[in-house]
């Protein structure tokens, strides 16, 4: 959780591919936070992408995480280095830090945020809402096949699934559609 305010000040000055970002072990040895797997990696995708760890004291199914978080950095990796990142939210003042990076032709972006506070009482949907993205284009969502124009994920956004459980974060993947 940390990380996301380290990150987001960051960016302001150096581009994300230069930015140290790991993913660490459980609990924390300096703030004790027991934070997902999954989330760790999300927020260490968005900059140099590395582990701090040792595997030798990870389970088989943790093992696997990993390997398919190095094979996600990969798949990623060009909209991170070439394309434009965006800050969606901040991690001082919303309760979802959000970022996204779309390619410079516009033609896929990908969209990731971290819950960082969860209360009872809190509105059921939270959406993110994207920027920088041609009005009129059409946009489908990879991970399960659902499309959205350019305007409506600016204007209303994307609904954050209202899941229990802490620090929970989110990846989609996003593929235009037209040939615009």
């Amino acid at each position: 959780m940390d990380r996301l305010r380290i990150q987001y000040g960051t960016s302001f000055g150096y581009p994300n591919e230069t930015m140290g970002a790991h993913v660490s072990k459980v609990p924390n040895e300096q703030s004790g936070r027991i934070t997902p797997l999954e989330t760790r990696g999300i927020v260490a995708m968005a900059g140099t992408f590395g582990y701090e760890l040792d595997p030798a004291k990870l389970g088989e199914e943790e093992k696997e995480e990993i390997r398919a978080q190095i094979r996600e950095r990969r798949k990623i990796q060009d909209l991170i280095f070439f394309g434009d990142y965006r800050r969606l939210s901040s991690p001082y003042t919303d309760p979802v830090t959000a970022w996204s990076y779309t390619s410079k032709d516009k033609s896929a972006f990908v969209l990731s945020a971290v819950r960082t506070e969860l209360h009872f009482g809190d509105e059921p949907t939270k959406f993110i809402r994207l920027a920088g993205l041609p009005e009129k284009a059409r946009y489908r969502r990879e991970e399960d096949g659902r499309e959205f124009s350019g305007a409506a994920l600016m204007e209303v956004g994307i609904p954050l699934p209202h899941e229990g459980g802490d620090y929970r974060a989110y990846e989609w993947h996003f593929t235009r559609t037209d040939n615009g």
